[in-house]
């Protein structure tokens, strides 16, 4: 993660002269720079279907790749968690049962 606890820790190898890969969610960026991750015209294609792009992020370089392939299987996964909770819910008088750290959580929204 980018935290600014990670950065620095990982600085402190600059000196080692280690390289290192570090993985960030898009959300931990700011909105300027996560506008230009999610332009598509950024992208360099180098594989059929998989494509990265190059952005700089304070100090650092931030290599940023996308998979067809994943996003497919991801989206897929979304599916399938989102009709097991339909399924759930048509059993249960009280969708509260399922805002457990059961996977559920984040694709349920509940009303008063």
């Amino acid at each position: 993660m980018l935290s600014k606890d990670n950065i620095s820790e990982l600085e402190r190898l600059d000196e080692y002269k280690f390289e290192y890969i570090a993985e960030a969610r898009l959300k931990s960026v700011g909105s300027n720079l996560k506008k230009e991750i999610l332009d598509p015209n950024n992208y360099q294609e180098i594989f059929p279907e998989y494509k990265i792009a190059n952005f700089n992020y304070p100090g650092r370089k931030l290599l940023v790749s996308y998979s067809a392939k994943c996003a497919l299987k991801y989206a897929d996964d979304r599916r399938k968690t989102i009709e097991k909770l339909k399924k759930k819910l048509k059993k249960s008088s009280s969708p509260k049962e399922y805002l457990s750290p059961s996977g559920y959580r984040k694709y349920l929204k509940v009303g008063g």
